[in-house]
């Protein structure tokens, strides 16, 4: 024994972008919205977006716009909600206030 460990043949997980999400009618007429063919990140009306916020971002910065699908939700006993919010750079886990 003792050697090293076998290597994982895993492959990698899929990229969010490639998301079923993302095909949905629903995402693409919110990019028909915004005058945009495709989801760019740099873009600047997506430029606050969820990678953006996971590198801290919102540390300097008001978030002013962010174009998301609520992938899961549910109510908690305070009546707020807890969201998981994805777009094609990643997905974050958030509270959405009760009075919001």
């Amino acid at each position: 024994g003792g050697g090293p460990p076998p290597s994982s043949t895993q492959p990698p997980p899929p990229k969010m972008s490639d998301s079923k999400w993302f095909k949905l009618p629903s995402w693409q007429r919110m990019l028909e919205a915004l005058d945009l063919p495709v989801y760019d990140p740099a873009s600047p009306l997506l430029r606050t977006n969820v990678a953006w916020i996971l590198n801290g971002g919102w540390r300097g910065m008001r978030v002013h716009r962010l174009a998301v699908i609520i992938t899961d939700c549910f109510e908690t006993p305070f009546g707020d909600l807890k969201v998981t919010l994805a777009d094609p750079t990643g997905a974050i886990r958030c509270t959405i206030h009760k009075d919001v």
